[in-house]
C-alpha cells in the first residue's frame, strides 16, 4: 500500500502535508500534534512496516503498523519526553538509536535507548543514562557514561562497554544542563567513582544483558 492510504485510515483531517524537507519521511502532518511516518523493517530485515512518530514538539512515540492494504496498529513504545531518533544498524541487524532528556525537581537525565522490531512488536534491547545531573540536597552530583562497542565473548557480535564516572560538582554553580556541553565540562570538586560494566548481546532476545 501507499502511504496515503495509511495516512487515510488514520484521520480525516490532515494539517501541512508535505511540509518537510527530510528524504526520508514519507508524510508529514499536524492533528493537534506533529506526526511523521516512515518505512522501516524488522531487525532481520524480513518484516516492512510503517512507523508513526508522535512530536510535541519534538520525538515522543513510535507507533507500528503493518504494512498492507489494510493498515492495522500493532504497538507503540513512548518516551516520557521529547527526544529524538535516527535509523541504526547493530549486529547486523536494524535498530533505532533513540535519546530523551528529562528533567525533575533537582534531577536531570541524558537517557539513550537502543530499540528494535521482532514478532511485531518493539524490543528495548539497551538503556543507560549518558549524563545525570542530581541536586537533591546540598550536594550536587554528576554522572556521566560513555559506551563502547567491543566483541567481549569471542561470538562474533559487539557486546557493550558502559564507562561511568560520577563526580562531586560544586552546588553554587549554575549549570544550563541543555547547553551542550555544559554539564560535561563542569570542573568537579572531587571524583566519587568510577565504575566499567560489561553488557553481551543474546542473539535470541535481541537485547544486551548485564555480564555477572
Amino acid at each position: 500500500m501507499d502511504s496515503s492510504a495509511l495516512i487515510s485510515a488514520l484521520a480525516y483531517d490532515l494539517i501541512g502535508i508535505d511540509n518537510y524537507k527530510d528524504p526520508i519521511i514519507l508524510e508529514n502532518f499536524i492533528l493537534q500534534h506533529l506526526y511523521q511516518l516512515y518505512k522501516c523493517k524488522s531487525f532481520d530485515g524480513k518484516e516492512r512496516y510503517y512507523l508513526l512518530s508522535k512530536c510535541v514538539p519534538g520525538f515522543v512515540g513510535f507507533y507500528l503498523f503493518n504494512d498492507s492494504i489494510k493498515p492495522t496498529y500493532l504497538d507503540k513504545y513512548e518516551l516520557d519526553r521529547e527526544g529524538r531518533f535516527y535509523f541504526d544498524t547493530l549486529n547486523r541487524g536494524n535498530i533505532f538509536h533513540i535519546e530523551e532528556q528529562t528533567t525533575g525537581s533537582g534531577i536531570y537525565g541524558h537517557h539513550l535507548f537502543l530499540v528494535t522490531i521482532k514478532n511485531r512488536k518493539f524490543v528495548e534491547q539497551f538503556h543507560c543514562y549518558l549524563a545525570c545531573l542530581s541536586s537533591w540536597t546540598d550536594t550536587t552530583t554528576r554522572t556521566i557514561s560513555s559506551i563502547h562497542y567491543k566483541d567481549i565473548n569471542d561470538d562474533g557480535y559487539l557486546d557493550i562497554i558502559l564507562k561511568t564516572k560520577v563526580d562531586i560538582l560544586d552546588s553554587d554553580k549554575d549549570i544550563n544542563v541543555f547547553n551542550k556541553g555544559e554539564l560535561e565540562k563542569a570542573i568537579p570538586i572531587r571524583c566519587k567513582s568510577k565504575t566499567v560494566e560489561r553488557f553481551i548481546w543474546d542473539e535470541v532476545t535481541l537485547t544486551f544483558k548485564v555480564k555477572e
